[in-house]
């Protein structure tokens, strides 16, 4: 605090004796400085990266895999395009043609990479293509591929998997056995296309071997001998892979 006599303060004429105030900033005043705001703490928050925006059609699908089911309809599966992701990909369609007419469209979704196109003619060839879209609009569609549907009998379910195969016959050798399988069952499902012959030891697979459907017997060489191998099989479809059989036991000499 400062004291004393003037004449004048602050412009004005002034007189007896003035005091002043000292600075609250000064160490002298005996005050306390103002409070200082905090200073902001940045967010440790997550924060959205904002989506790119779609900017062009999706890519070009590949060829797609069809399978016949009967007299009237035909399924078809495909891949996702490259890029999909970026691509901001929301469904699929998939055109039947008829020479260079189409005459039938199924849409599907984005999570979705097999469709079944029904009411189609009898023992009529179709060329099938697919075209993803997103919000710019569609791509270009596939590669087709051809189809013809049956003459007759009914049609069948474009993801039913083959029936389980019987337990099959062996005969072995010092290091090979020779597995003989049954037919599996392809009733109400497309026809079956390939089996597996499966050897296990002790728990683990040792030996797998896929063969046409056309192969009855399969010989699995490379084996240790007078060992006792778990022997299975099982079939093949366009919707997947069977049940594997129950096991029959081989021992090698």
């Amino acid at each position: 605090m400062l004291g004393g006599e003037f004449t004048q303060v602050n412009g004005q004429r002034q007189a007896g004796l003035v005091r002043f105030q000292g600075s609250p900033e000064s160490p002298d005043s005996g005050l306390a400085p103002p409070a200082t705001a905090p200073t902001p703490t940045p967010s440790t928050g997550s924060t959205t990266t904002p989506t790119s925006p779609v900017t062009s059609v999706p890519n070009r699908v590949s060829k797609p895999g069809v399978a016949v089911l009967g007299p009237t309809a035909i399924a078809v599966k495909w891949s996702a395009p490259k890029a999909a992701a970026a691509d901001n990909v929301t469904g699929y369609v998939v055109k039947a043609y008829k020479g260079s007419k189409v005459v039938k469209t199924v849409a599907v979704n984005a999570t979705k990479r097999l469709a079944t196109i029904s009411g189609l003619k009898r023992s009529t060839t179709y060329r099938i293509g697919v075209a993803a879209k997103n919000a710019q609009g569609t791509g270009k569609i596939s590669s087709f591929v051809s189809a013809k549907t049956k003459a007759r009998g009914r049609n069948v379910s474009a993801t039913k998997h083959p029936g389980k195969v019987n337990r099959p016959s062996t005969a072995v050798a010092m290091t090979r056995v020779r597995a003989r399988r049954s037919t599996a069952s392809s009733s109400g499902a497309v026809g079956v296309s390939g089996y597996q012959i499966r050897l296990m030891l002790h728990g683990k697979v040792v030996k797998t071997v896929t063969v046409s459907s056309r192969t009855r017997t399969t010989v699995v060489a490379g084996l240790h001998r007078r060992t006792t191998y778990q022997v299975s099989v099982r079939a093949e479809n366009w919707a997947g892979w069977g049940s594997w059989s129950s096991a029959r036991s081989a021992r090698t000499r």
